[in-house]
């Protein structure tokens, strides 16, 4: 009933919107696409900005040479 039920939910929100603004079904549909492509759009924009401003990520450095007597130190030695 999934399917079923997502597309009698979906003629419903068309409905209600043709009631609303007094136009055909056909209309209400056309105007709930265009709404849905904007929003994915303004997402979209969204999204492109969030990365362009994104600080980029710090450079790993490489790991500095400890001295050899700090392999030998108590805390190193594990059992």
């Amino acid at each position: 009933m999934g399917a079923q039920g997502d597309k009698w939910r979906a003629h419903r929100r068309t409905f209600e919107l043709a009631v609303a603004h007094g136009i055909t079904l056909r209309e209400a549909k056309a105007m709930l696409r265009r709404d849905a492509r904007e929003l994915a759009q303004q997402r979209m924009q969204q999204t492109r900005r969030a990365i362009a401003q994104a600080t980029p990520p710090a450079p790993i450095e490489p790991p500095c040479s400890a001295p050899h007597e700090d392999f030998d130190a108590p805390w190193m030695m594990r059992n």
